[in-house]
């Protein structure tokens, strides 16, 4: 097939776009790009079924029965967290859609997601994507690869000190084909990222905890993606809800107020933790922002100890508790963008 962009060879011409399907596994034309950063991890997977025939005369199985067939894709892409084109990754991510409101009357949005599958706040249908990634050969051409049925089945935000704020989000695909042409990408100018100058701040029962030094939340979607049904499409059908979905905060802090962490750990009492971004203002009153908030949040891990002569630091993990009340985890953003 021809293919219709040319570049350089080096591996950051590769691109990444994407689009919500209609329907699970129907592949959309995608339409949205983002820079990724690299490296780009989504690849294309082939199942192999080795023929146990054997054959008279013949010392070793014959290769030439074994069935090949396409097996999706998995892998990895990762993202800067930039104050805008972020909902409709969140929304994949989730499988939620969002409540969407102007903010005082200004131009702002605020878009808050919650997964909550009692309040049916989170669908046990995962959301699907088309992605395309675009894999750069030495003679310049960029090669296709065109995965269906993409679910996020796990994903993670983070900063380290000094650094850009990343999105991660691990991806398991129904399909993956060759056949269709690399998408013309157009990239946004609205590409700002958070970074850790963006006023980052932990939140513990709604005040800002001190020493943090490194912050991540990390979720794991409870999804099963291998559940092959005998539906005539000789193909995995569309991931569900499956087990106990996780959602974390992981810190590293310079202990110095243990009635913070060490008491809560100790009773085994829990709190409301908040990881927050915010950027410039976006409208009168109101700044971009990225917030993520664990309603009820439980310490896990162990008490500080002295290791050597460097300034104490001390890793918690804050594990988000279902109390059938509040949802597992809420992700706000506030942008101008005023839907999905």
């Amino acid at each position: 097939m021809a293919h219709t962009i040319t570049r350089d060879a080096r591996g950051f011409q590769g691109q990444v776009g994407y689009k919500a399907e209609t329907t699970y596994g129907t592949a959309a034309t995608v339409d949205t790009f983002l820079p990724a950063v690299l490296p780009i991890g989504l690849a294309p997977r082939i199942g192999v079924l080795e023929s146990q025939a054997r054959v008279p005369g013949y010392i070793s199985v014959p290769v030439k029965r074994n069935i090949h067939y396409d097996a999706g894709g998995e892998g990895a892409l990762t993202f800067e967290l930039t104050r805008a084109d972020m909902v409709e990754l969140v929304q994949w991510a989730m499988s939620d859609a969002p409540t969407s409101a102007a903010q005082g009357g200004t131009a702002a949005y605020l878009h808050t997601f919650e997964f909550n599958a009692a309040a049916a706040a989170h669908s046990i249908d995962a959301a699907s994507f088309t992605i395309q990634t675009g894999v750069p050969m030495s003679a310049g051409g960029v090669e296709p690869f065109t995965f269906a049925g993409c679910t996020c089945t796990s994903w993670e935000v983070g900063c380290e000190s000094d650094g850009i704020a990343t999105v991660t989000f691990n991806v398991d695909a129904q399909s993956a084909i060759h056949t269709t042409d690399l998408a013309t990408p157009t990239y946004p100018a609205t590409h700002v990222p958070f970074t850790w100058r963006s006023e980052p701040v932990i939140k513990r029962a709604g005040s800002a905890l001190a020493g943090v030094r490194t912050a991540k939340f990390t979720v794991d979607n409870g999804l099963v993606t291998d559940r092959h049904l005998w539906d005539g499409t000789g193909k995995p059908a569309r991931p569900k809800l499956n087990g106990s979905p996780a959602a974390q905060l992981e810190l590293e802090i310079e202990p110095s107020d243990l009635t913070l962490t060490y008491d809560d750990w100790a009773t085994n009492t829990g709190r409301a933790w908040i990881m927050e971004f915010v950027g410039a203002e976006a409208a009168t009153g109101y700044d971009y922002t990225f917030r993520v908030t664990i309603a009820d949040g439980y310490i896990q891990g162990e008490p500080p100890t002295v290791t050597g002569d460097e300034l104490l630091t001390h890793s918690l993990t804050i594990l988000a508790n279902d109390n059938g009340t509040d949802p597992l985890y809420t992700v706000e953003v506030i942008s101008l963008e005023t839907s999905v």
